[in-house]
């Protein structure tokens, strides 16, 4: 009906053979959602956001420092088999490998990303996959922590409007936030990002840059970086469990991508 939600749960027996795949949502009206996938031992999530973009390219950033790795989900959404081109590149944007992953009709692939390009162990930087000629596909990155926490990364599409708004933050007390900046453009660019406190005041954050050793901290309300093509930045912001909880939102301005 009208403004209706419905929830479906899919769980079998807690023993193997796991089931995996991908699934694909077609309406003949406003229809929008969303996917969860749990593990049940460890009561872990994580979202499975709906795809509705067609783009020529879509791009996950990973960072597999410190024990934490990621794992990549791919599908055909179209019907023919295709070969899809994959292009890696370090955290500076250089390219480090390229190859392709076949793909039948509506099929789908899942593995961690270091397992099956062993170049990105203990790296950063990004994964970046081609959509085929006359064909369309979807990708899910989720980044695994130790002890063994998901969380979702967002794919990144071309053509994707520049810029724009993260609702929430939260910083010291026990709470880190990590901000990661891809340029995915082909030319150098300027990323500005601003914080804002729930007032709607700017906010002064503490922060450290893990790419240059964690040597380098400011307190900021803004930062302004130029990322060379291709490149990812990363920026951390937390502070001791006993200061008081810094929460607002950012603001990301480029005059590229």
């Amino acid at each position: 009906a009208a403004n209706a939600s419905l929830i479906v749960n899919t769980a079998g027996p807690q023993t193997p053979p796991v089931l995996t795949g991908s699934a694909q949502l077609a309406a003949a009206g406003a229809v929008d959602g969303f996917a969860i996938f749990s593990f049940l031992p460890t009561k872990q999530e994580a979202v499975v956001p709906l795809e509705t973009r067609s783009a020529s390219s879509y791009l996950l950033a990973f960072d597999n420092t410190n024990n934490v790795v990621l794992g990549v989900a791919l599908e055909s959404v179209s019907t023919q088999a295709a070969n899809v081109p994959v292009v890696i590149r370090d955290d500076a944007g250089v390219q480090t490998e390229a190859g392709s992953i076949a793909l039948p009709g509506s099929g789908h692939t899942s593995f961690v990303l270091s397992d099956k390009f062993p170049s990105t162990a203990n790296k950063r930087g990004t994964i970046q996959f081609g959509t085929p000629s006359g064909g369309r596909i979807s990708a899910l990155g989720v980044r695994f922590t130790p002890p063994g926490i998901l969380t979702t990364i967002p794919v990144l599409a071309s053509g994707a409007v520049p810029g724009g708004s993260m609702s929430h933050i939260a910083s010291a007390n026990g709470w880190k936030t990590t901000f990661v900046l891809v340029n995915a453009g082909a030319a150098a660019a300027q990323a500005h990002l601003k914080f804002f406190a729930d007032n709607g005041n700017p906010l002064f954050l503490p922060l450290t840059f893990p790419q240059s050793g964690g040597g380098t901290s400011l307190v900021a309300t803004t930062l302004d970086r130029t990322l060379a093509a291709g490149a990812t930045l990363t920026i951390e912001s937390t502070g001791a469990d006993t200061s008081p909880l810094l929460t607002g939102s950012a603001q990301l301005t480029t005059d590229g991508s």
